[in-house]
């Protein structure tokens, strides 16, 4: 991931998984990217990372998804 934000800090991070078709959304302080396509088949990965903390952790999908999409209010991020 890059930050390509005017006035800001440019930083790059590397997602859990490779991989492609997946779907990103944002609440609160948290950045979530979600399902996709890897080398060997659709993932059920969801790269979770806080803003406030710099942390990055994992959690998965119900089930494994490509081409997804996500929609997200203040505190939730659903992809579907």
């Amino acid at each position: 991931l890059i930050c390509l934000c005017p006035e800001q800090v440019h930083s790059a991070a590397t997602l859990s998984q490779g991989r492609y078709f997946l779907a990103a959304g944002a609440a609160g302080s948290k950045v979530l990217f979600g399902g996709g396509q890897t080398n060997s088949g659709p993932s059920d990965v969801v790269d979770i990372y806080d803003v406030n903390t710099g942390v990055w952790s994992t959690s998965a999908l119900s089930q494994p998804r490509i081409a997804l999409a996500a929609a997200a209010t203040a505190t939730k991020v659903l992809f579907g």
